[in-house]
């Protein structure tokens, strides 16, 4: 076998051996790269479902907070609302009837004069009416009520409003009945009745 010839035949086997070398290495370096890019492709799915169950998340506590303050703003209108149904209808069945009872000067009159017959003080009695009314109470009406009472006198106040006072300086006693001290009275029972009638569950 001539020289040449083995030169040619080594040739070839380190030609065959530096393929299959090349190959291998090439086939290793691509199926690492397929593993980094597998692994960097799972890490970023795993990024992205992170943020996305993040903004789910964000967005439920949002909607949740949206919603506790509309019912918040909801239950407040209806409470206000319902104050002011209550209100409204204390105002007509309450309001307006004892002030135009107690603008009445008869009306005072009588009840006044009810007041006095049945309470017998032994020391000095005052009645205060407003200002507004020294024209308008009757004669008759004072002849009545001093009649009534000794040592009873009539004084027409600025501090009196609507209704009248009675009071004995003696004891420093002073009862008002006025449409405020009946209103005050009354009111709650009022209001009581209008959350029945306006808002009871059928």
């Amino acid at each position: 076998m001539s020289e040449l010839h083995q030169l040619d035949i080594l040739t070839e086997k380190i030609y065959r051996e530096g393929m299959e070398k090349a190959e291998k290495e090439a086939e290793e370096l691509l199926k690492k790269t397929r593993a980094e890019c597998e692994q960097m492709r799972a890490e970023a799915q795993r990024e992205a479902d992170k943020i996305r169950q993040e903004a789910e998340t964000a967005a439920e506590k949002h909607r949740r907070q949206v919603m506790n303050e509309l019912q918040l703003s909801a239950l407040r209108a209806t409470e206000q609302l319902k104050d002011q149904l209550r209100h409204l209808l204390a105002e007509n069945v309450l309001d307006r009837p004892l002030n135009k009872a107690f603008e009445n000067p008869a009306f005072l009159q009588e009840m006044v004069l009810k007041m006095v017959q049945n309470w017998q003080p032994e020391e000095p009695v005052s009645v205060w009416f407003s200002k507004s009314l020294k024209e308008e109470l009757s004669e008759g009406f004072k002849k009545q009520l001093t009649g009534a009472l000794q040592h009873l006198s009539i004084e027409y106040r600025a501090e009196v409003r609507r209704g009248f006072w009675l009071v004995a300086r003696e004891k420093n006693v002073e009862i008002s009945f006025t449409d405020e001290d009946f209103r005050e009275f009354f009111e709650p029972f009022c209001k009581e009745a209008a959350t029945e009638i306006l808002f009871k569950k059928s």
